[in-house]
């Protein structure tokens, strides 16, 4: 009965209902399925598991974090072998991630877990422990800098400034008013900026790691950017064309191409559904399952931000306080990741958001029972 499982079931039966209407309903359906999956097990079965002991809820978080080692290890032994050429970096995670977008995006999730174990002392950890933690951490960090995401890069940042504002006691709707300022005045002179943005002329496979930070901003000549846009201008038209449904969960990348014009399309542009999805969660959301889709989604962003905070402030257990921060910056980087790249489907990052979302809900069901005692 709590109010944030009741929005995740609210959106999975939104899924099921758009997979009825939707223009690939056997496709449709398999991705239902498979959030079905992720709900029942990341969510509900972590919450469950959890439910008696939230002081210990970060627990899995290391089992991922320490899985993780392998995967590093395994991909930084790889670019070695390459004499540490930046232009390979972006499939050596295979097989474990499909490619470095996604595998950059676990790691800026990952890190505040580790990072609040390592320097909170209400964990408690031995000194052995403390050391394998930090080793751990500077992986992380050397992991998420030669993974050349940018994306995730920028999350890890934009999850630092969040701190900042915790720090201050920053509310809900103080976020909603500064992200409305911000979207009208970008809108206002919304021409500056797109002048700006076509000065810059850095590109992102080059080879050169300076090149490929600087290009974030250019529109003009990164195929990696340009071809994003091409992404998000087909799900705009898509959204256009069946604004209440959608065209049907997990469907973007078998009918996006036909939305496609020339002045978008690039030279790694494809009309063979085989080169992923609108490379932004909103924009899925918002292509495949219509205006409500998107609306729940954001209901979701904002009401899990929404109660991380309030039980971030009231929590009187430091241990559990500081689980809660790094399940909220491990979300507010997923959700601006999700501006760029849409990863919810995969279970890497699946396991992260939904357990996130179990870790909020655990600390809300032990506040209200603290209270109620």
């Amino acid at each position: 009965n709590h109010p944030l499982t009741l929005i995740l079931i609210f959106d999975l039966a939104w899924i099921f209902l758009t997979s009825l209407t939707s223009t690939m309903p056997e496709v449709s359906l398999k991705r239902f399925m498979m959030k079905a999956n992720y709900l029942a097990v990341f969510y509900m079965l972590f919450s469950e598991l959890s439910l008696n002991k939230p002081q210990k809820a970060n627990i899995p978080f290391l089992f991922y974090a320490i899985g993780f080692i392998i995967t590093m290890v395994y991909t930084i032994y790889q670019l070695a072998s390459y004499d540490f050429n930046p232009t390979v970096a972006f499939i050596l995670s295979q097989p474990f991630f499909a490619e470095h977008t996604v595998y950059g995006a676990c790691l800026a999730f990952t890190i505040p877990f580790i990072l609040m174990v390592v320097v909170k002392p209400q964990f408690q950890l031995t000194t052995l422990s403390r050391l394998f933690f930090i080793g751990l951490l500077l992986l992380l960090f050397v992991s998420i800098s030669i993974a050349l995401s940018r994306a995730a890069l920028l999350s890890l940042a934009v999850a630092f400034g969040f701190w900042i504002l915790i720090q201050f006691r920053v509310k809900t709707w103080m976020l909603l008013l500064a992200l409305t300022i911000l979207g009208a005045g970008a809108y206002s002179y919304r021409l500056k900026i797109y002048n700006k943005l076509t000065t810059n002329k850095a590109v992102s496979n080059d080879g050169n790691v300076v090149n490929h930070f600087n290009s974030v901003t250019n529109i003009e000549s990164d195929a990696s950017n340009l071809e994003r846009i091409n992404r998000w201008f087909c799900a705009w038209e898509m959204f256009k064309n069946k604004p209440l449904t959608g065209f049907g969960p997990g469907t973007y990348q078998f009918q996006y191409a036909q939305f496609q014009s020339w002045q978008h399309k690039t030279y790694i542009s494809t009309t063979h559904g085989n080169k992923g999805n609108a490379h932004s969660e909103y924009l899925s959301y918002l292509s495949e399952t219509g205006i409500v889709g998107f609306l729940i989604f954001l209901g979701i962003v904002f009401y899990s931000i929404h109660l991380g905070l309030i039980n971030y402030y009231q929590s009187t257990d430091p241990k559990v306080k500081f689980i809660i921060l790094s399940a909220i910056l491990g979300l507010v980087t997923f959700y601006f990741h999700g501006l760029f790249n849409a990863f919810s489907d995969q279970d890497e990052m699946a396991f992260l958001y939904y357990a996130s979302l179990g870790v909020i809900l655990l600390s809300d069901i032990h506040r209200r029972n603290q209270v109620k005692a």
